[in-house]
């Protein structure tokens, strides 16, 4: 009822402030039927589960999985596989839109001489697709960065924890655990880049855009 209701107040309010857009009630309605959804969708999961647990539960008599973990680095991929694979949903969908974009922004800037200069003062030339692409690149490293910062300050969570010490009693040396982490972390970081380059080429195929794989 409450979307329903929204609407005719959306509708006097676009008219009082003399909004001629006419896809603005719809653009509201939706955003606030996707609010009610999802609140009526956390009320309802609220009620289908116990208290301290969540609403998928493991099957506690699943037999353990103990296949490639003959190494610590190879524990240590299997406990942060899936925060890459989150890092590379995030930042591959951001790379996917600025491929995306990438002719119309170049397009816009060919067209607009005040910003070509602007960006000519710092060094920049964005009117090839390249050069754009070499722009986002950078802005991009900083999230590499951070990745990479993660994954080191992670390893270094574990240590302060004592978490590492129950591989330290085994035959494994401090200098091989932490080796094995440097070596994971710059081998996820080559992979998220490697993964970004490819979204970003594949959204600017989607606009014929001028870019190449591989030069």
């Amino acid at each position: 009822i409450f979307p329903l209701v929204a609407r005719p107040a959306l509708q006097e309010f676009q008219h009082v402030a003399g909004i001629l857009d006419e896809s603005f009630v719809q653009l509201w309605m939706g955003r606030i039927t996707a609010t009610f959804l999802l609140g009526a969708a956390a009320v309802i999961l609220r009620t289908r589960r116990d208290e301290g647990s969540s609403t998928v539960v493991a099957d506690e008599h699943a037999k353990s999985d103990l296949r490639r973990l003959g190494s610590p680095t190879a524990l240590t991929w299997r406990g942060s596989r899936g925060v890459l694979a989150g890092w590379a949903f995030g930042l591959g969908s951001y790379a996917f839109l600025i491929g995306a974009l990438l002719q119309s922004m170049v397009d816009f800037l060919n067209d607009d001489s005040a910003t070509q200069r602007m960006l000519a003062q710092i060094g920049m030339d964005m009117t090839h697709p390249d050069g754009f692409v070499a722009a986002m690149a950078t802005m991009m490293g900083i999230g590499f960065a951070l990745y990479a910062c993660w994954r080191m300050g992670s390893a270094r969570a574990e240590e302060d924890s004592t978490g590492v010490e129950n591989i330290l009693v085994r035959p494994v040396s401090r200098s091989r655990w932490l080796g094995g982490q440097i070596v994971l972390t710059m081998a996820a970081t080559t992979a998220l880049a490697t993964f970004c380059g490819v979204a970003i080429w594949a959204g600017a195929r989607l606009t014929v855009a001028d870019v190449s794989l591989v030069h």
